[in-house]
């Protein structure tokens, strides 16, 4: 009775262990899982929207890769954790039951790694269709949301019919794929049950020979059946949960890698350049579409206005986004080259503001501010939406700063928008910022305050500003004038008004 007493406390307090070890151990790796997904999201995103990227994928087939497939893979971890636990328990009940009868431990020794060779072999098919299927359906669902977002031009076109059947055969061959999939699953199911049933059941069938040859006494008959029970767990486990789970997982792997690699490669070590400060920006001989051996220098805290028509000012504000290469020369920037140190370094140093500047759905203190404090604005953000003179948007919008602008800015009126996007390219103080035409949109009169207020906002930095506005070019300090791809003047914008033909592009 003692000893029974005994062994009872020792199974409650072993009990007690494993069912808090189990509960610890399920926190830590939902915890773990969390962590991973939005650190692949991250990721994801940033390449989806890197816009140096050759290749690009629809909105929909990013939005998959984005959300289910890095969901997917982030429980991939688990592969490194359960198969482990569960190769454990099936060492621990060999060696028990070798103990018991050396022919139970030597079928389970050597039958487990077969069996898992073989389950590993069908699990290439199920892994290639379960990728051709994530492919398919992603396609439709990117197929889906272009039609959706281009509707009025396919109406326009009078092409309905054609968008229709090509969705609807997009649609076909994913619904093909799925079902592909998934009778493969269920096969692949339906074998690792039978392999895993015939193997315990192979088991339990020497248990009573063994006992029925008189090899083992009734407490050992006893402890091997339920070692066999035991063991049937972590044998499903994985031939089944982790065959289907790795190829899942590989599948998410294939698409998510297909995006993260695409991302154009830069070379890192910027370490030589500070970012303090304002560096001299240079462009030497550079050459790209229509710009034709453009020398332009940009002298440290220098205002400098370039004139151009639109198609070299698309290219101008490209090459120095990093959107695009150059075909010849170099762009230098504190006399480093760009592609020769890292990307996101030279956007720590030169920000270029686009002419199409996009606003996300959150107030508008939020978007001249993203990493600031919720809900107050720093004294560099009050200055600079005072700059873009957004003065008077603050004042008609119901709640000021807090008013919601609507996804890409609905919710305000086109100079609005252009203001407040301005707004939050002064408000970044980068060393050198590019601003492409950022008052078209705006009356007369504001911008006459905004030029006025921009060198103010704007001293110790150095600004280029590329626009036909000659408010804005009158306040710079020095104003390059491109025609055909060449620069062909240099000078003050009222000193080069007197050339007819520079006059004439104002007229």
């Amino acid at each position: 009775m003692g000893a029974l007493v005994v062994w009872l406390v020792l199974l409650v307090g072993l009990y007690g262990v494993v069912a808090v070890s189990y509960r610890l151990a399920f926190r830590l790796e939902i915890m773990a899982m969390q962590i991973v997904c939005f650190q692949l999201r991250l990721r994801v995103a940033g390449a989806v929207l890197d816009a140096r990227r050759a290749e690009r994928e629809l909105p929909g087939v990013g939005l998959s890769i984005f959300t289910h497939d890095a969901g997917r893979l982030a429980q991939a971890p688990g592969l490194l954790v359960y198969p482990f636990g569960d190769l454990v328990a099936i060492v621990i009940g060999a060696v028990a039951l070798f103990v018991i009868g050396w022919p139970l431990g030597v079928v389970v020794s050597v039958g487990t790694p077969l069996m898992l060779g073989v389950l590993d072999r069908a699990a290439g098919p199920l892994q290639r269709r379960s990728f051709r299927q994530l492919q398919s359906a992603g396609d439709a669902t990117g197929m889906a949301a272009d039609l959706v977002a281009g509707l009025r031009v396919v109406k326009g076109l009078g092409a309905e019919p054609v968008a229709s059947r090509r969705y609807r055969d997009a649609s076909q061959k994913a619904l093909g794929a799925t079902l592909q999939y998934k009778t493969s699953l269920a096969t692949y199911e339906v074998v690792t049950d039978l392999i895993a049933g015939v193997f315990i059941g192979g088991v339990a069938i020497l248990i009573g020979w063994l006992a029925l040859r008189g090899e083992m006494s009734i407490g050992e008959l006893v402890t091997a059946v339920g070692l066999a029970q035991f063991v049937m767990g972590p044998v499903q486990s994985l031939t089944k949960d982790f065959g289907v789970r790795l190829a899942e997982a590989t599948a998410s792997a294939e698409r998510v890698l297909g995006v993260l690699r695409a991302k154009r490669r830069s070379i890192a070590g910027a370490g030589e350049v500070d970012s303090a400060g304002a560096p001299r920006l240079e462009l030497r001989g550079v050459c790209v579409g229509e710009l034709r051996g453009l020398d332009v220098t940009v002298a440290p805290g220098e205002m400098v206005g370039i004139v151009t028509d639109g198609r070299s000012a698309q290219l101008l504000e490209d090459v120095l986004g990093l959107v695009r290469s150059v075909d010849e020369g170099d762009i230098v920037v504190g006399g480093v080259r760009f592609g020769e140190v890292d990307d996101d370094f030279v956007r720590s140093i030169v920000v270029v503001a686009p002419h199409n500047a996009d606003l996300f759905d959150g107030s508008v203190l939020e978007n001249v501010e993203p990493r600031g404090e919720p809900g107050s604005a720093s004294i560099v953000a009050l200055a600079a939406i005072e700059a873009a003179a957004c003065g008077d948007i603050i004042e008609i919008l119901p709640d000021g700063l807090a008013s919601r602008v609507g996804e890409g800015g609905v919710m305000l009126s086109g100079g609005q928008r252009q203001r407040v996007a301005l707004a939050r390219a002064l408000a970044a103080t980068p060393p050198v910022l590019v601003l492409h035409e950022p008052t078209t949109a705006v009356d007369s009169v504001t911008e006459t305050v905004i030029a006025s207020r921009l060198r103010s906002v704007r001293a110790g930095g150095s600004t280029v500003v590329i626009t036909a506005s000659p408010v804005l070019l009158a306040a710079a300090d020095r104003v390059v004038w491109l025609r055909d791809g060449h620069d062909v003047r240099d000078g003050r914008h009222t000193d080069l008004m007197a050339d007819a033909d520079y006059a004439r592009v104002f007229a």
